[in-house]
């Protein structure tokens, strides 16, 4: 049986149970509904990752040179850490709150 079919087993990337209705005892296997709704999730999610990941492959491969190839990725870097830096001020603003 592969990972991702193991009802239970918390997968890489896949979201927290505690966002998603509790439909099971704490201490209890999840009910099946459950663990269809989290795998549903987490292969969104992988889907989403490979769309974007093979996007930044695609301008990557575009450099001409090793020099180039290195600077385009630390753009991408700088970019990603900006944005997650963006929305991480954004959740802990009292404004998001509301």
């Amino acid at each position: 049986m592969r990972n991702d079919e193991t009802p239970g087993v918390d997968l890489p990337g896949a979201p927290n149970t505690s966002q998603l209705a509790p439909t099971s005892v704490s201490g209890k296997w999840p009910t099946a509904p459950l663990c269809d709704e989290l795998l549903e999730s987490y292969r969104r999610e992988r889907a989403r990752h490979e769309i974007t990941f093979a996007s930044v492959r695609a301008e990557l491969e575009e450099q001409p040179s090793e020099n180039l190839i290195r600077a385009c990725a630390r753009r991408w870097c700088a970019d990603i850490t900006a944005l997650a830096e963006s929305l991480t001020k954004a959740t802990k603003s009292p404004e998001a709150d509301e």
